[in-house]
Order: structure tokens, then C-alpha cells, then sequence
């Protein structure tokens, strides 16, 4: 996952939701050990061009089985964006891809994925976007933007978000507000757990981070072993093959962080492989993931 991506083809996911919907199911294609495939903020989007749609590159019968934009984030806070919405304002959303993952989930019987879901861009307590909130009230104050983000684009059924984790993406221990105090970074996070569990409106709180990143930024605070987890340990390869059967790969792991592993019980996501332009993910539907 990355601030800048490359921007991708928007289009209307209700228009391609309802074509979807019209198109007879096919035959259910196979996944291994109840891992689904899919992709994050630029994509890539599926190999194929109507539905049932497949992920690209890591080999044949792999439903496109979720897709995970960036619903918004404080970087993306302006006085024209005063919440921080990120469809429409960032790359890093791509309304088709959104569609083709619900394509997916809504319509193949068994279901074939998680769907669509969205993660917001968190800031630190050095960096409030003008508004001197402290550590707790600001991390508050990003679950509520956070969520409020996630409404608008789900717009009362316009728009579906069945993958119902909204997750923080907090990551670069020194830049985006994240300091050396790990007390107080711990307070943002804490902040906007609450907030969003508190309000009770649909989506569940999780994070997106690395265990390195993870330790940094949270030191002596790291402990979180009731948050749904999305780690990253990546490679490089621009088409990676084949996908991993489990939380493992060729010469790398899934590896979680804040006291969780890979058999925890919210550790959901694994962000395998990121190339210049494309962000593969494996979403273990072993777990009992919010939907």
C-alpha cells in the first residue's frame, strides 16, 4: 500500500453491480484451503473482462476475491476535502475494481470472496491537520472522518462494502506524525478503535501495518491481540506466480504483529506481493471475518 499510486479507470459501481447481476453464475472456480486473492488500492484489477472475474498473474481458477480501496485519509484533508474522502480524490480507489469484487461476492453461489472494502490513511499525533486535537481526541477524530468516508461512498446501499473491516493504515515510523513516542502514538490508534467500535454502524476496526513498522511506531505499546490484522512482507515481482497456498511463499511469510501470528484468530490479510504498480493480497476466509 502506498500514499501515491497509479490512477486507475473510475467508473460507476452500481452500473457494473447491476450488469453483474444479470450475468448467469458459472462454474465455481477453485481456491486453495479457503484463501481467497484480490488486490489493493491501484490494483491490479482481474485478468478476465466479465464475470466471474479471476486474479491476475499467480495462475488459473483464483476467483478476483477482494478488493480494499482507500476510502480516504488525513493526507488527503483540505479545506476543499475537509473529511478526507478518498474516492474520486485519489488513485488509490478504483470504482471498477470495487464492483468486480462484489461482482463476485453477490452473485456466485457458493460466494466467491470478501467483496469490497476500505482502509484510511492514518496520521500520527505530530501531524493533526490543524486541528491541536492530543493523541486520543485526534485518533477519535480520524474514526470519525474515517467512517464518515465509508458512509458517503456506501451512500445507503448505492454503493456495497461487505468486507467490513475499515482498516487503519498506519505505517513510516518518523514521517506522517509518527514520532518517537510510542505511548502516543498508541493513543491515535486507541482513538480511533474506539470511535469506530463505539459507533456501532456496520464496520469494525483493523490495521494495516508490517511487524517492523508496527514495533517501531508503537514501542512498548505494541500489544493489539484482538485487532484484525493485514501484514505486509512483500517481494518485487511485477507479475507474481504462483499464489501462496497459505500465510507462505517462496522465500517469504506472512508475518504478523502486536503479539498475533499467522494461526491468530484476526489475522486476516496478507499483502504478498507489491511492485511498482500493483498490490496482490490473500484474505484467509478460515477466519471469521466481519461481513
Amino acid at each position: 500500500m502506498r500514499l501515491t499510486s497509479k490512477s486507475g479507470l473510475l467508473a460507476a459501481a452500481s452500473a457494473l453491480a447491476v450488469a453483474a447481476a444479470l450475468t448467469p453464475a458459472g462454474p465455481a472456480l477453485a481456491e486453495d484451503t479457503g484463501f481467497w486473492y484480490g488486490a489493493d488500492g491501484a490494483g491490479p484489477g482481474p485478468a478476465n473482462s466479465s464475470a466471474p472475474y479471476q486474479e491476475p498473474s499467480c495462475g488459473s481458477g483464483h476467483m478476483y476475491g477482494g478488493y480494499i480501496g482507500k476510502i480516504g485519509g488525513a493526507d488527503l484533508v483540505s479545506a476543499s476535502n475537509p473529511t478526507g474522502y478518498g474516492p474520486g480524490h485519489t488513485g488509490a480507489w478504483n470504482s471498477t475494481y470495487a464492483a468486480d469484487a462484489n461482482a463476485n461476492h453477490f452473485n456466485y453461489n457458493p460466494e466467491h470472496g470478501v467483496g469490497t472494502g476500505g482502509y484510511w490513511f492514518m496520521f500520527g499525533p505530530g501531524a493533526t491537520d490543524g486541528t491541536g486535537l492530543g493523541a486520543y481526541a485526534w485518533g477519535q477524530r480520524q474514526g470519525k472522518w474515517a467512517l464518515g468516508d465509508w458512509q458517503t461512498w456506501y451512500a445507503n446501499g448505492t454503493h456495497r462494502m461487505p468486507f467490513q473491516i475499515l482498516w487503519m493504515d498506519v505505517e513510516r515510523p518518523g514521517f506522517y506524525g509518527w514520532g518517537s513516542d510510542g505511548a502516543a502514538n498508541r493513543q491515535v490508534f486507541n482513538g480511533f478503535w474506539d470511535y469506530v467500535t463505539n459507533a456501532k454502524q456496520g464496520p469494525v476496526p483493523g490495521v494495516y501495518s508490517t511487524a517492523a513498522q508496527w514495533n517501531e511506531i508503537m514501542a512498548g505499546n505494541t500489544s493489539i491481540p484482538n485487532t484484525w490484522e493485514w501484514t505486509a512482507q512483500t517481494s518485487r515481482s511485477a507479475q507474481p506466480s504462483p499464489c501462496p497456498t497459505s500465510f507462505s511463499g517462496t522465500g517469504q511469510s506472512a508475518v504478523f504483529f502486536g503479539g498475533q501470528n499467522a494461526s491468530s484468530a484476526h489475522a486476516a490479510m496478507w499483502q504478498w506481493s507489491l511492485s511498482n504498480t500493483a498490490d496482490y493480497d490473500q484474505i484467509d476466509s478460515n477466519k471469521n471475518i466481519p461481513d
